[in-house]
Order: C-alpha cells, then sequence, then structure tokens
C-alpha cells in the first residue's frame, strides 16, 4: 500500500504541475513582480494586498510591488545605491519642514496624455 500512495502523490504533483503550465501565457516572461508585452496590459504574479491599493494607505510589500509596477512617484530608489533620486519631481524644497514646494518635471503627462498640472 505504501507505493500505491507515493503513486498517487506522485501522479498528483504531476497533473498540478501540467495543468500550472497549461495555465500560463508562451508570450510573456515567468517573473514574480510581472512583465509587460507592449499591448498595454501589464500581468503581475503576487500575493493579495492588505489595503486597497491607495498610495497613503499601502505600508506592506503586496501592495507596494503593485503600486511599485502601476504608478511612479515624486522620488525613486536607485536598486543599486538604494539612493534616493528624483523621479516625477524636478525639485522638492522646505524651509520648516512642514511646508513643502514641488516642483513636476516639465511635459509630465497623465497616462491619458492630459499635463501634469498643479491643479491635477
Amino acid at each position: 500500500m505504501r507505493g500505491a500512495t507515493r503513486a498517487k502523490f506522485a501522479a498528483g504533483a504531476v497533473a498540478i504541475a501540467l495543468a500550472a503550465t497549461a495555465c500560463s501565457s508562451s508570450g510573456s516572461s515567468s517573473s514574480s513582480s510581472g512583465s509587460g508585452n507592449g499591448s498595454g496590459i501589464v500581468t503581475a504574479w503576487w500575493a493579495d494586498p492588505q489595503n486597497p491599493l491607495e498610495p497613503a494607505n499601502t505600508n506592506e510589500v503586496n501592495g507596494g510591488a503593485v503600486l511599485n509596477m502601476i504608478m511612479r512617484g515624486l522620488m525613486r530608489y536607485d536598486p543599486k545605491t538604494s539612493k534616493a533620486e528624483n523621479d516625477l519631481a524636478e525639485s522638492i524644497t522646505s524651509t520648516d519642514q512642514q511646508n513643502w514646494t514641488v516642483k513636476i518635471k516639465p511635459g509630465t503627462k497623465f497616462s491619458d496624455g492630459t499635463p501634469v498640472t498643479a491643479k491635477s
């Protein structure tokens, strides 16, 4: 009976592996962070975020990973040096560390082509 149980387990593992490969797309890469194929569709493999995808309410890894793939911020971190760099911001200044002046890089647009302005 011990051999039959192992054979059932092995057959089940093979079936799961085949089902998983049948569900994958042959046109995209299999990275854990996501991929794009030029069609405007981004596919990501990650765990569920703890909160809705609101930048001000996402303080955990899973939600942060999704937001990093779909949004740009004022600043970003260089992955090699971990140094903070301006991304969408041209400059960020403050005289009292409570009130901030943020200048956005010229020509910055939303995904629909609308210019980013102070009002928006």
